[in-house]
């Protein structure tokens, strides 16, 4: 079984194409890999998105804006994913084509037009959003990213059952094509340690 987590920015386009694509990897074979998207929220992350997309990083005003409603998308996505991870996946992907494809502000508005077309629960969602539990699992996905090195959207790391103590990270600065090159070589090859390429060996936490 291959596990791969991809700490992503909700909103963003570039995460929303790279998702998808390993999406369309793992359809080929979707008894060995287990996905988890992880929406994740930083200064050090806000950052250097706006410094990728060319936009002014010393405007505290946009970057607040761009910060909230990055927060506020990763709290929605944690609370529909309390119905089930498959549900959270299916949001997420929604939010994503919404605001990045189609150009719509994030608001609350849109976030209740997206979930009145998934077979949310409405009452629990709105029972559970400012919920203890969710801000529990916001931080604990937060501290995962810290702890794992997470500077930019979107890192991915890769762990092999066969090895299962380590797994490899790929950073965003790396061209996309590169997590996908090592997924389908972790899924090929029983010892994850012999990939010779500009990614980082990262232990288990």
């Amino acid at each position: 079984m291959i596990e791969l987590y991809l700490f992503i920015n909700p909103l963003d386009e570039f995460c929303l194409t790279l998702e998808k694509e390993l999406l369309q990897i793992g359809s080929h074979d979707p008894c060995r890999i287990r996905f988890n998207f992880i929406p994740v929220v930083t200064l050090q992350l806000i950052q250097n998105h706006l410094s990728r997309c060319g936009l002014p990083t010393k405007d505290l005003a946009l970057r607040n804006e761009l910060s909230q409603a990055i927060f506020s998308a990763t709290l929605d996505h944690k609370t529909v994913q309390l119905q089930g991870q498959k549900l959270g996946r299916q949001f997420l992907i929604r939010l994503q084509e919404e605001v990045s494809l189609r150009h719509r502000p994030y608001c609350p508005e849109l976030v209740k037009s997206i979930l009145s077309e998934l077979p949310v629960d409405m009452q629990m969602f709105d029972k559970d959003r400012h919920s203890d539990l969710v801000m529990e699992s916001f931080n604990l996905d937060q501290q995962v990213a810290q702890e794992m090195g997470v500077e930019h959207y979107a890192t991915a790391v890769i762990f092999n059952d066969s090895n299962s103590d380590f797994g490899i990270r790929v950073d965003s600065n790396i061209k996309d094509e590169l997590i996908k090159q090592v997924l389908n070589h972790t899924l090929t090859c029983s010892d994850s340690s012999v990939i010779t390429i500009d990614s980082r060996l990262w232990r288990r936490i």
